[in-house]
C-alpha cells in the first residue's frame, strides 16, 4: 500500500513509500521506497520487506512482550 509520495523540486525526484502489510496489518519498520527521477525513470529501491512473513506470524493479536 503507498502511503505517501514525496515530490523533491530541487532534484526532480519523486519518493513514493509502501509499507508493508499483512492480514491487513501493517508490518513494523517494513517499508519499501521506489525514487523516480523527472524523466519517470525509477533511479532506485529501498526495500525493506520482510519475505515469508506469512510462515512467521504466530497470532495476529497484539501484545507487549515484556
Amino acid at each position: 500500500m503507498v502511503t505517501d509520495a514525496v515530490y523533491s523540486r530541487v532534484t526532480g525526484t519523486t519518493h513514493i513509500y509502501l509499507q508493508q502489510r499483512h492480514a491487513g496489518i501493517p508490518v513494523y519498520n517494513a517499508q519499501l521506497q521506489v525514487n523516480v527521477n523527472r524523466e519517470g525513470r525509477i533511479i532506485s529501491v529501498n526495500n525493506g520487506f520482510l519475505p515469508g512473513i506469512a510462515q512467521s506470524v504466530r497470532t495476529l493479536q497484539p501484545r507487549i512482550q515484556m
